[in-house]
């Protein structure tokens, strides 16, 4: 009864917390207070119970290091101009009828190689939204095609911050993870394709409005440099860094070090590319990139250190969880019963 009691106060902060629109970590501490509670009402000393809390929260420490770069990275590409030549290229491709596959695309695209939803949706999410408002589209069908493309990315890139914290949580060695989920995609991917195809030909965009990316052009340096991103390179070594950014992370190369080599390039391309003071700089990586472009406010602002808190935070009180959860086997009667369920019906 205990157990249930505790779980129903956190379930209910974690309702509030969603009304309120307060962040979820808060609720996530409460419960985290009450399973520690229940613990020590079932015998457990308090000693053990922190030991437990504490154990659970080094395996988030792999991801905790990811999470930070994703947080100067987020920043940084769109200081850079990373952000703005993906949508301003992705943008020259959209036609009537292609309209809806490229709302899925360019965030699949984008996804993989940033890493973060959050950022995608947030940057060329908005955008196609805002080019879907204005040239009459269905914005059912184009939320429905950006929130499938940034799951693209969220589910398969290295530098995907969720797949390093399920791997670690899971126990499993993350490239062997990642390697399942690649052969599992196919199939998705290609009805999904299909899906999205045969949507752009029935939902067809009347116009495009050209004011969004007028913007990205007078706001920012659009290079093929802001896409590695580099800077100071002659033309035959940007493919030559293009290849090794893009690869890093698939030959064997931490995805740690590969997102710190996209930091260091996004820095200098946002420094000589765009023409970035350096105390400028470092105060976007701190509290978000600021654009003084009055059409690209809303859009392109984002990013740094400060909008990884409430994630960090996330993170780290849910490995608590698994912590207490693993120490003092207060779901076990759940777990046996799924297993004996498991036998009888299949995993699935």
């Amino acid at each position: 009864m205990d157990l249930f009691a505790a779980f129903g106060v956190f379930l209910a902060c974690v309702a509030c917390c969603m009304v309120m629109g307060l962040p979820q970590f808060l609720a996530l501490l409460v419960g985290l207070v009450c399973f520690f509670l229940v613990g020590l009402h079932r015998g457990h000393r308090a000693a053990d119970l922190v030991q437990m809390t504490l154990t659970g929260m080094k395996t988030s420490v792999k991801v905790l290091r990811i999470l930070v770069l994703i947080g100067l990275l987020t920043a940084l590409w769109r200081a850079g101009g990373t952000v703005a030549f993906f949508v301003w290229g992705g943008a020259q491709l959209i036609t009537p009828r292609t309209f809806i596959l490229v709302a899925f695309l360019l965030p699949a695209l984008f996804s993989l190689a940033f890493g973060s939803s959050f950022g995608v949706v947030g940057t060329a999410g908005v955008i196609l939204m805002a080019i879907a408002r204005s040239g009459g589209a269905n914005l059912t069908v184009t939320a429905g095609a950006i929130i499938s493309g940034i799951y693209v990315g969220e589910r398969l890139s290295p530098a995907s911050s969720s797949a390093a914290l399920t791997a670690a949580v899971s126990g499993a060695e993350q490239r062997a993870f990642q390697h399942e989920m690649w052969r599992a995609t196919p199939l998705p991917m290609a009805l999904s394709l299909a899906v999205y195809g045969v949507l752009s030909i029935l939902c067809p965009i009347r116009q495009v409005d050209s004011h969004i990316i007028e913007a990205l052009e007078s706001g920012f340096q659009l290079s093929w440099v802001t896409l590695l991103p580099a800077a100071a390179v002659d033309e035959n070594a940007i493919g030559q860094i293009q290849r090794l950014v893009l690869l890093l992370p698939w030959l064997k190369i931490s995805a740690f070090l590969s997102i710190t080599v996209s930091c260091v390039l996004a820095a200098i391309c946002a420094l000589f590319v765009q023409g970035m003071d350096l105390g400028e700089l470092l105060l976007a990586c701190l509290v978000g990139y600021q654009t003084a472009q009055p059409g690209l406010a809303d859009i392109m602002a984002g990013g740094g250190l400060s909008s990884m808190i409430n994630v960090v935070l996330t993170v780290v009180l849910s490995c608590a969880y698994s912590g207490i959860f693993n120490g003092t086997g207060l779901l076990d009667p759940v777990t046996d019963r799924v297993g004996h369920l498991v036998d009888r019906v299949g995993l699935f």
